[in-house]
């Protein structure tokens, strides 16, 4: 699953106050970034969400029966 998915679910919100990042990512085509300089505030947000949602999810995908 990748990010895309997680705004496309309703996972992903913004809170007030980043409306740079929103430039950026307006920005961002299949292309790749349209904009001047380099896009540090879109790839910070896709570490962000790897780290915090993607990467631990990989963990609950094997469940495992415990004995008593």
């Amino acid at each position: 699953m990748c990010i895309r998915d997680r705004y496309e679910q309703g996972r992903v919100k913004h809170l007030r106050g980043l409306a740079s990042l929103e430039d950026q990512m307006c920005q961002m085509t299949i292309g790749g970034y349209e904009g001047r300089g380099s896009p540090d505030r879109v790839d910070a947000l896709v570490w962000a969400i790897h780290d915090l949602m993607i990467e631990p999810a990989k963990h609950w995908r094997n469940p495992r029966m415990r004995h008593l």
